[in-house]
């Protein structure tokens, strides 16, 4: 997938096992997320103090946006600490693009626990978002 140009990468959190980088669009009214390896709770533990930081700065609502088809396995205690992002004040949506039906299965059967706005099935839905998104002008 080819992210459009105007979105800028602000961070990469690593394990030995898995990765997430971080980009944000000119307005930074989009923070996307590509997820890939095994998502521990360590690494998303770092993921959501960046957030939590990014949440901080901000002084406008955001989108949180994360792209999860590279993820090969995540630690099965992460949809807790997901819980997290209900404290966000400026966070306005949480979409996830989970490509797989059985993982959106899975991720709908702890409905109340992640606070998923939105989950995207096609990765047309999600070149849409980060398309309209890298479009926005100050």
């Amino acid at each position: 997938m080819q992210l459009p140009q105007a979105y800028i990468k602000v961070k990469e959190l690593k394990t030995r096992k898995g990765k997430i980088i971080l980009y944000t669009n000119p307005t930074r009214s989009l923070v996307y997320a590509e997820a890939s390896g095994y998502i521990s709770l360590g690494l998303l533990k770092q993921d959501l103090a960046f957030v939590s930081d990014f949440d901080q700065s901000q002084t406008q609502a955001w989108t949180y946006l994360v792209n999860t088809a590279q993820v090969r396995f995540a630690h099965p205690l992460n949809p807790f600490f997901l819980n997290q992002l209900k404290n966000m004040i400026h966070l306005k949506l949480y979409i996830v693009y989970i490509p797989s039906p059985v993982l959106r299965f899975i991720n709908r059967s702890f409905g109340k626990l992640i606070p998923i706005d939105q989950l995207l099935k096609s990765e047309q839905e999600l070149y849409s978002i980060l398309h309209e998104h890298a479009l926005l002008k100050d």
